[in-house]
């Protein structure tokens, strides 16, 4: 069963002769050097396959294997683990010959994206040792940022994180204590904006860029137009928190011009402020106007994500 597909890749569950493939991705030197070294007998390495099984079937995340597209070979694994803090781990590995291709890039990023949408899962982390920069690397372009120096199975590691753009708490939480959930219960409800972006047009990324910043604009700018003058006062509390905060933005991205129009009418329906852009086509798209891209919100964060969290950043 495949859990997800990228361009170059997909992940599936385990099967039982797996074994022989996920083998050299334990004892090659140079895959395991800046991991903890183990004796991973034939035996430790069924067992371990069979807990990543047990994992999958019960809470539905561990680790997965990787699958190349273009040879149809087990190259390497990605996924998650729960770390010693009760916090969810991002990971992964794969073979030397596949080493300097994007490929752990492009498996970490996606993998991130379902932890974050399908699990809800609060926070990611990873960690690395200081001379694994490839690794580190990584954790840079999938957008994770340095937390520090901490210790990984008497190891010094530097440690980086990555917020849940949409928020929510998700199943690997660690457990809240009755006050931690009344304090919870008391805080003010989170707020951001969203952008959705057609995928399939394949802009530019300046002209991405330009698009999303004309959709997140709009609810300001609309005023403006309107009024010829704009006031906190002339927006919803919603509005005015983001206005006053920290600028929550979230992009993600559909796949053609329909599924843009039936996020916007689901927006619309459910009494969201929703700004849906259409590029006059001048520097792309042949003179022809486009839509490309629409903003919703500033709005309470459930509220969006009932409408959005199932869409993947883009």
């Amino acid at each position: 069963m495949i859990v997800l597909e990228t361009e170059r890749l997909y992940l599936r569950q385990w099967v039982p002769d797996d074994r022989v493939r996920f083998k050299p991705l334990l004892i090659d030197p140079r895959v395991t050097q800046y991991v903890p070294q183990r004796d991973w007998t034939d035996e430790k390495i069924e067992s371990q396959m069979r807990e990543y099984i047990q994992q999958s079937q019960g809470r539905g995340w561990t680790l997965w294997p990787v699958i190349h597209r273009a040879d149809s070979k087990f190259i390497g694994f990605c996924g998650f683990g729960e770390e010693k803090t009760s916090e969810v781990g991002i990971g992964w590995r794969f073979l030397p010959e596949y080493w300097g291709q994007g490929l752990a890039t492009e498996a970490a990023a996606a993998t991130l994206r379902l932890g974050f949408a399908k699990w809800r899962f609060p926070r990611a982390v990873a960690h690395a040792q200081k001379p694994n920069v490839a690794s580190i690397r990584v954790m840079e372009k999938i957008g994770m940022t340095c937390d520090g120096v901490c210790d990984h199975e008497g190891i010094e590691v530097v440690r980086y994180v990555i917020g849940n753009p949409y928020a929510s708490p998700g199943p690997a939480t660690k457990m809240s204590s009755p006050k931690e959930k009344s304090d919870a219960d008391d805080s003010p409800k989170q707020v951001k904006l969203v952008i959705v972006i057609r995928h399939d047009l394949k802009m530019r990324r300046g002209k991405q860029i330009a698009q999303g910043a004309h959709a997140a604009m709009s609810f300001i700018c609309r005023r403006l137009q309107k009024a010829g003058t704009v006031s906190l006062d002339d927006f919803t509390d919603a509005q005015r928190a983001w206005l006053t905060g920290t600028f929550a933005k979230v992009c993600c991205r559909v796949n053609s011009e329909a599924e843009l129009a039936e996020i916007h009418d689901k927006a619309l329906a459910a009494g969201l402020e929703v700004h849906l852009i259409t590029d006059s086509g001048k520097t792309e798209f042949h003179d022809q106007p486009t839509e490309t891209c629409l903003a919703i919100g500033p709005d309470d964060a459930d509220k969006i994500d009932a409408i959005t969290g199932h869409l993947e950043l883009l």
